[in-house]
């Protein structure tokens, strides 16, 4: 049975984008649009949860914190544009690593697999 991830950001692209790179690497993704679904995507079952900090209604980091309340898996922040301010929020709140947008796949990859269980071994070429 392959990771199960769910990755929130309010930019359907990025989700689109991610995750087919994840999919294709044999991760199970499921994609939302806004921190309230994800809480309720999370409580589905999950192994990492990889979130945009910047999304209306619930940052990032409030999702974090929203999700340890009741759920454990791995977290990461995904971001752009914000000179590195939230990465001490985000690991106070349970992120295991604040990574910044543009961020290689093959980066991406190899993080997922140190931190989330049943994660896919990555095709390192």
């Amino acid at each position: 049975m392959p990771a199960r991830i769910v990755i929130v950001d309010d930019d359907p692209v990025h989700n689109l984008l991610l995750g087919s790179i994840l999919q294709r690497a044999g991760y199970e993704v499921r994609a939302c649009e806004s921190g309230p679904a994800a809480l309720a995507e999370v409580a589905r079952g999950c192994d990492c949860l990889i979130t945009d900090y910047h999304m209306p209604g619930m940052n990032g980091v409030e999702l974090i914190r929203a999700v340890r309340r009741q759920h454990s898996p791995a977290c990461l922040v995904l971001t752009g544009g914000d000179g590195g301010t939230i990465d001490q929020p985000a690991k106070a709140s349970g992120a295991a690593a604040v990574l910044h947008k543009p961020t290689h796949p093959r980066r991406l990859l190899r993080f997922l697999e140190q931190i989330t269980p049943r994660a896919p071994r990555f095709a390192r070429a």
